[in-house]
């Protein structure tokens, strides 16, 4: 099985994909983002990572998003900027069934760098760690 280092993001060393599964080294703090990745995927949410639990040596495993992640911000268009939030805001809308309707789970760290884009525009999320649900206010 070959092994390939995936660049992109910031806060994790050591992510690699072997066939179609990405690997990143367990962090207790992600504990609570695959569970909820999990709640994400059981609600047919399409614009999150898939967890796939741990393999025998710990490493978190994710099924591999085709696309690019950008190593750094850069310039977005507003086209690309719409899309994304449109996905940022299904993935509140979901979150809020996961509390019950009285929170929302935000992602901790927004970000071209954190989000697959595939044919140029962005497409899926990828959640690192997120904080405790947040109480929902009103806009």
């Amino acid at each position: 099985m070959k092994e390939q280092k995936l660049f992109g993001g910031r806060s994790t060393a050591g992510v690699v994909k072997r066939d179609d599964v990405v690997y990143r080294p367990h962090k207790p703090e992600r504990d609570f983002a695959n569970v909820f990745l999990q709640f994400l995927e059981a609600q047919g949410c399409p614009y999150s990572q898939r967890y796939l639990g741990r393999d025998d040596s710990g490493q978190d495993m994710y099924r591999y998003i085709k696309g690019d992640v950008p190593v750094e911000i850069g310039e977005t268009t507003i086209n690309q900027l719409c899309r994304f939030m449109k996905i940022v805001r299904a993935f509140h809308d979901i979150s809020t069934d996961f509390t019950n309707g009285s929170s929302v789970i935000c992602h901790n760290d927004l970000s071209p760098c954190n989000t697959v884009f595939a044919e140029n525009s962005p497409w899926q999320l990828s959640i690192g760690t997120v904080p405790p649900p947040a109480s929902v206010g009103k806009i």
